[in-house]
C-alpha cells in the first residue's frame, strides 16, 4: 500500500491506479472480445478503488484525529491571548488619562529647577571670576610698587583673559567697563614706567646747531646715543634689560618702541653717515655706558669710491657698538632686537647707500673699473657683517652687493645718462654761434678698432676710395659749404667718443653705450622742434641754422655707424649697428623748420604786394606810390632774406629757396597785370616803367658767392664780390621769369608783336602764356578795332 501523507498525493494515486491502456486499441477485435476487455478493466478499477478507499480512511484518522487536542489547545491559547490584549489596552487607555499629565507636570518642574540651578552655577562662576580679576588688579598693583614689573605684566595679561571669560559670561555692561578702564589705567602705568627705562637704554641727544668750528682741527658733535648698562627705576630698584624687554613685549609695546629706535638711529646717525661727508662716527665706553656719538670735521676732498670705503667704516663703528651692547644683554634678547631694528631700517638705509654713495662710485671711464674693485669687495664684508648681526632681513640678503657686483649695468647706465644730460646741454645750447662748414674740413675721421690694439687710424675720404678702389664722384660723401651752429659739431664729436669708447668696454656695456647714442640723435629730434621754436619761427637766420644742422647731423649718420662697424663686429651686430634708420627723421626736422619759414616769408611777401592794389590805375599818382613802396619792400625782404642766407644755407638749397619766394612774388605781379579789363596807354607805361625796377633788382637776390669762398674768419658778405646769375639760370631757377620778361615786352609793345610772339601757336609766348591769357592781355591794351579782332582771331587756343 501507497503512503499517502497529503490530498494531493491521495489524487495522484488514485489516478495512478486507472489503466493506462487506451479502449479499442490493437489488443483484439469483435464484440465479444471487446466486453470481455471491459470486465477486466472494470474489476481492477473496483479492486484499486477498494484500496484506495483503505488507504483514504487511514490517511483522514491519521490527519484529523490526532489534529483536534492540538487545535483545541490552541483556540484556548488564542482566547487567553485576547483576553491579555484587553487588559493591556485597558491599561494603556488608564496610563493615558491620568498618568501622563502628571509626568509632563513633573518634568517641566524639573526643568525649571534645572534652570535655576545652571543661573547660580554662572552667577557664582562670573563672581568667582570677577573675584579673580580683582585679585590679579591688586596683586599687579602691589608688584608694581615692589618693581616686579614681570610679574604685574603676567598679572595684567591674566586679568584681561579673565575679563574677557567675565564678558561671555554675561558679565554687566556698567561693571565690565569699570574693570576695563582699571586694565587700561593700570596697563598705561605700567608700559609709561617701561617706556621711561627705554628711554634709560638708549638715550638720545641733538646739537642744536649743526655747523662746524671754524678751526680746522677741532670738531662738534651733532648726535649722541648713550646706551645704559645699568636701568634704575624711581625707588632706587635696578631693572634688568632682559625683563624691560619681556614687559614690553608682553604689553604689546616693544615693536612700536624698537621703530621709534631704528627711525631715530637711522635719521639722526645712519642717513648723516651716508650723505654727510662732514661726518665720522665714534663709539666710547665707560663702565656703566656705550655711547655713540657723530662728530662734524672739516670737509675732505675725497673721490666718490675712497667715499664709499668711509661711508662704510662710520656705519660698522655704529652698528657694532649696538650690537656689543645688546648681545651683553643676552643673545636671545640681542637676535630678536637685532632683527626687529633691521626690518625697521635696512631697506632705507641700503637704498640711501645705493643712491647717495654706490651710485656715485660707479666708474665713469673705462680706465676707472680697475679701482671700483675695492668698492665691492668693501660693500661684500659690510653686507655680511651686517647679516652675522641679524641686521640684514632676509629678503635683502644681498641687495647692496648685488647691486655693487653688476657694475658694468651701472656703468652703462650713469654713462647713458651723463651722455644725454651733456647732450641735451649741448641741444638747448646757442644757435647764434656757427662754424663754417667745407669740402676740406668736412674729412670724417674712420676709426678701426683692432682685437689687440686700441689705437685708431684717421684717413680721408679720398684715402678711403683709394683703397676700396670704388669709382664714387668725388665729393659725394662731402658736405656742402654752409654754416652750422658749434654745438651740432660737439654732438657728433660726444658721439664719436662713445663709440670709440664702446669699443674697449665689454658686451652688455658696449652694447648699452651703443644705444646711448642713438638716444642722443632720437633726443635731437625730438627736442630741438619743441625748444627752439619760437627762435626759428621769428629769426629765418635761425631757421636756416636750424635745417643746416639737421641735415649736418643726419650727413653724419650716413657714415657713422660703418666707421665703427669693424669694431663692433663682436658685440653688435653688423646690420644694427647703424643709424642710417635715424636719418629721415632728423631730416625732416631741418626740413619742416625751412619749409615753414618759407611759407611765412611767402605770406609777408604776398602780404606786402597787397598795397599795390591789383596794380588798378597805375597812372593815378597816389596809386603809383602804392605799387612804388609795395615793390621796394618786396625787393627789400627778399634782398635782406638773400644776404641772411646766402652765407648759411648750402648754395643749392639757397638757390631753390630764394627762387621759390622770387618765383611768388613775379606770379603776384604777373596774375595782377594779366587780371585787369582795361589798362590805358599810360597805364602800361607806368607799369612798365615800376616792374623793370624789379626785372633790375631781383637777380642780384639770386646771386652766389663765389666757389673759392673767403676764409672762415670773414663773415661779412658784402666784402665779397658775389657771382650773378645768368639770364638762363634765372629762367632755370626762377620758372616764372621769362614770364615776367614777356610781360614788360608785351606792356610796351605795339599789337604786331603780339601777333609775331603767338604766330599762331609756334612762337615764343606759347610755352610761357596761354591763349586766353594773350588775348585777355590784347583786350586790355587795345581799343576794339576791326585790326584787334583780327589778332584776336588769330591767337587761339593750340
Amino acid at each position: 500500500m501507497m503512503d499517502y501523507d497529503s490530498p494531493g498525493s491521495l489524487v495522484a494515486a488514485a489516478l495512478q491506479a486507472k489503466p493506462s491502456t487506451r479502449l479499442g486499441g490493437s489488443g483484439g477485435s469483435g464484440k465479444g472480445g471487446e466486453s470481455h476487455l471491459v470486465e477486466t478493466y472494470l474489476s481492477r478499477i473496483d479492486a484499486s478503488a477498494k484500496d484506495l478507499k483503505g488507504e483514504i480512511y487511514d490517511l483522514m484518522k491519521e490527519k484529523y484525529d490526532e489534529f483536534l487536542p492540538l487545535f483545541h489547545d490552541t483556540s484556548e491559547m488564542s482566547s487567553k491571548v485576547q483576553r491579555l490584549a484587553s487588559d493591556m489596552e485597558r491599561l494603556a487607555t488608564g496610563i493615558q488619562e491620568s498618568a501622563k499629565p502628571a509626568l509632563q507636570a513633573a518634568s517641566q518642574q524639573q526643568s525649571k529647577l534645572k534652570s535655576r540651578l545652571e543661573g547660580c552655577d554662572g552667577q557664582i562662576s562670573l563672581l568667582s571670576q570677577l573675584l579673580k580679576i580683582h585679585e590679579e588688579f591688586e596683586g599687579a598693583q602691589k608688584d608694581k610698587d615692589c618693581s616686579n614689573y614681570l610679574s604685574a605684566a603676567k598679572r595684567l595679561k591674566q586679568a584681561d583673559e579673565y575679563l574677557e571669560k567675565a564678558l561671555s559670561r554675561g558679565c554687566e555692561a556698567q561693571i565690565y567697563i569699570s574693570l576695563q578702564d582699571e586694565l587700561l589705567r593700570q596697563r598705561a602705568q605700567l608700559i609709561a614706567t617701561l617706556t621711561d627705562i627705554w628711554s634709560q637704554a638708549f638715550k638720545f641727544s641733538f646739537a642744536t646747531n649743526r655747523r662746524p668750528r671754524p678751526s680746522s682741527s677741532s670738531s662738534s658733535q651733532i648726535s649722541k646715543l648713550e646706551l645704559n648698562t645699568r636701568l634704575a627705576v624711581a625707588g632706587g630698584h635696578d631693572v634688568s634689560f632682559q625683563v624691560m624687554v619681556q614687559v614690553l613685549e608682553l604689553t604689546g609695546t616693544l615693536k612700536k618702541c624698537v621703530l621709534e629706535l631704528g627711525q631715530q638711529l637711522f635719521k639722526h646717525f645712519l642717513l648723516p653717515c651716508v650723505t654727510d661727508s662732514s661726518v665720522k662716527a665714534d663709539v666710547s665706553t665707560t663702565s656703566r655706558t656705550i655711547t655713540l656719538g657723530l662728530q662734524q670735521v672739516e670737509n675732505t676732498a675725497e673721490d666718490s669710491q675712497t667715499r664709499a670705503g668711509t661711508v662704510y667704516s662710520n656705519l660698522r663703528t655704529l652698528l657694532d657698538a649696538l650690537h656689543r651692547y645688546l648681545s651683553s644683554r643676552g643673545d636671545d634678547i640681542a637676535s630678536s632686537l637685532c632683527t626687529l631694528i633691521g626690518s625697521v631700517m635696512w631697506k632705507d638705509l641700503c637704498d640711501a647707500i645705493i643712491n647717495k654713495s654706490l651710485a656715485q662710485a660707479i666708474p665713469t671711464q673705462t680706465s676707472q673699473m680697475a679701482s671700483y674693485d675695492s668698492v665691492v669687495q668693501a660693500t661684500k664684508e659690510f653686507e655680511r657683517s651686517m647679516a652675522d648681526h641679524g641686521f640684514v632681513p632676509e629678503d635683502c640678503l644681498s641687495m647692496l652687493s648685488k647691486y655693487a657686483g653688476n657694475v658694468n649695468v651701472h656703468f652703462a647706465s650713469k654713462k647713458s645718462e651723463d651722455l644725454l644730460a651733456k647732450a641735451r646741454t649741448l641741444i638747448t645750447g646757442n644757435l647764434h654761434n656757427t662754424v663754417l662748414i667745407t669740402p676740406r674740413t668736412d674729412t670724417v675721421t674712420m676709426t678701426r678698432a683692432d682685437a689687440t690694439s686700441s689705437s685708431s687710424t684717421s684717413m680721408t675720404f679720398d684715402e678711403k676710395r683709394s683703397e676700396a678702389e670704388v669709382s664714387l664722384a668725388q665729393g659725394v660723401l662731402y658736405m656742402p659749404r654752409c654754416r652750422v651752429s658749434v654745438f651740432i659739431q660737439d654732438l657728433v664729436k660726444l658721439a664719436r667718443d662713445t663709440l670709440q669708447e664702446a669699443t674697449d668696454s665689454r658686451l652688455d656695456c658696449a652694447i648699452q653705450l651703443f644705444f646711448s647714442v642713438r638716444n642722443i640723435f632720437e633726443l635731437y629730434s625730438l627736442v630741438v622742434p619743441t625748444y627752439h621754436k619760437r627762435s626759428v619761427t621769428e629769426v629765418p637766420l635761425l631757421a636756416a641754422l636750424q635745417h643746416n644742422n639737421s641735415f649736418y647731423l643726419a650727413h653724419q649718420l650716413l657714415t657713422l655707424g660703418h666707421q665703427f662697424r669693424s669694431a663692433h663686429a663682436k658685440s653688435l651686430l653688423s646690420d644694427t649697428a647703424a643709424f642710417v634708420d635715424l636719418v629721415p627723421a632728423i631730416r625732416k626736422v631741418g626740413e619742416d623748420c625751412l619749409v615753414s619759414q618759407l611759407r611765412k616769408q611767402h605770406d609777408d611777401l604776398l602780404a606786402s604786394l597787397e598795397g599795390a592794389h591789383q596794380f588798378t590805375a597805375a597812372n593815378d599818382t597816389s596809386q603809383q606810390a602804392a605799387i612804388n613802396k609795395a615793390l621796394r619792400q618786396v625787393v627789400h625782404q627778399l634782398s635782406r632774406l638773400a644776404n641772411l642766407w646766402r652765407d648759411v644755407l648750402p648754395k643749392d638749397v639757397f638757390l631753390r629757396s630764394v627762387s621759390l619766394l622770387v618765383d611768388a612774388v613775379l606770379n603776384s605781379v604777373v596774375s595782377g597785370v594779366v587780371s585787369l579789363e582795361d589798362i590805358s596807354a599810360t597805364e602800361a607805361t607806368a607799369l612798365h616803367t615800376q616792374l623793370t625796377y624789379l626785372q633790375t633788382e631781383l637777380p642780384p637776390v639770386v646771386s652766389t658767392l663765389p666757389t673759392a669762398t673767403t676764409s672762415e674768419g670773414k663773415s661779412d658778405t658784402q666784402e665779397t664780390e658775389l657771382v650773378p646769375a645768368s639770364e638762363e639760370e634765372l629762367c632755370r631757377l626762377v620758372t616764372r621769369w621769362k614770364k615776367f620778361t614777356y610781360l614788360l615786352t608785351l606792356l610796351d609793345a605795339k599789337m604786331q608783336v603780339f601777333i609775331d610772339l603767338w604766330n599762331h601757336g609756334k612762337g615764343p609766348l606759347v610755352g610761357v602764356y596761354s591763349a586766353a591769357e594773350v588775348r585777355r592781355l590784347l583786350r586790355a591794351l587795345f581799343q576794339n578795332t576791326d585790326r584787334r579782332s583780327s589778332a584776336l582771331a588769330t591767337i587761339k587756343t593750340t
